[in-house]
């Protein structure tokens, strides 16, 4: 069978990916995507041999970019083509006897802006041919163990490629923040422990990210100036037997009798994982604020 296609292109990828049995090998010039990665990864969880293939340059590696070495450490095979004899190659062969391959990159770029295709074929004597590429790419490319020694390592940056890498992060925060924002959820509850050791909820296990709650709170002595907020995650009843995240105190609040000055928490988790914490004292408009970053605790 020999199917090609023009649109929808990752969703057929990841079609083909998600019924691997046994092997997939792929040999990207440039990969971006996290949700082609993300699939890669569960492979690889699931005991699936996967080898990969990537030009080391700006493009494949970024701040915001894949996590190359958790692919790594999860069992995979991964290899680096230097710029100066690039690996330009787009395919993937999947349990040696299916290839996908065509102008597409495993990228944003080429699934919003460009126009691509890609050609799978299935049982067809063509695919022995690309196995036997991927051998002879494997022997050319850098097998790495450590990105951080690797990554970028001697890569010259073109004029073509920085804007290229421009865009392409912007589309990355695009669709990280279009996708994150529909998935997200809270992995623990989040709280502040309070006087005499109680828990105030403010996000639930399970909330939606992003997520905000503001609650009213006041002083609990005559008099205080200061109030100090801990901040924790978990389920726990008492305040100090749950996780802490940070903490900070609340300055010039005026003298007043305990439970009279007001005190406005307001507890806001963005997409990217920062909790910002505020607390607005109402008899002087003063408003406190610290972030925290909590990626670790949304799934």
């Amino acid at each position: 069978m020999v199917q090609p296609y023009f649109e929808n292109i990752r969703k057929q990828i990841i079609n083909e990916l998600e019924i691997a049995s046994s092997d997939i090998k792929v040999a990207i010039c440039w990969f971006t995507c996290k949700e082609l990665f993300d699939v890669l990864c569960n492979k690889l969880r699931n005991n699936k041999s996967v080898s990969l293939i990537v030009l080391n340059d700006s493009i494949n590696n970024r701040p915001d970019g894949l996590n190359f070495q958790n692919f790594i450490d999860l069992g995979g095979n991964f290899y680096y083509s230097d710029v100066e004899n690039p690996m330009h190659n787009k395919y993937c062969i999947i349990d040696n006897t299916t290839l996908i391959n065509g102008s597409y990159n495993w990228t944003y770029f080429a699934e919003n802006k460009n126009f691509e295709n890609i050609t799978i074929f299935k049982d067809d004597s063509v695919v022995n041919d690309f196995i036997n590429d991927f051998s002879r790419l494997e022997q050319h490319c850098n097998l790495v163990k450590d990105v951080s020694k690797e990554a970028n390592k001697d890569s010259k940056i073109t004029i073509i490629e920085n804007a290229i890498l421009a865009e392409e992060t912007d589309l990355i925060l695009k669709n990280k923040k279009e996708i994150d924002s529909n998935n997200l959820i809270l992995k623990h509850t989040i709280g502040e422990s309070i006087h005499n050791d109680k828990y105030i909820i403010f996000l639930k296990k399970g909330s939606k990210i992003p997520n905000k709650f503001t609650h009213n709170l006041t002083t609990v002595e005559d008099y205080q100036t200061t109030c100090k907020n801990d901040i924790r995650f978990g389920e726990e009843d008492k305040g100090s037997s749950n996780t802490k995240i940070g903490e900070f105190s609340v300055k010039e609040i005026p003298p007043l009798p305990k439970g009279e000055p007001g005190l406005i928490t307001t507890f806001s988790i963005d997409e990217y994982g920062i909790l910002t914490v505020s607390v607005k004292v109402l008899e002087t408009g003063i408003i406190t604020i610290q972030k925290f970053n909590i990626e670790n605790l949304i799934e």
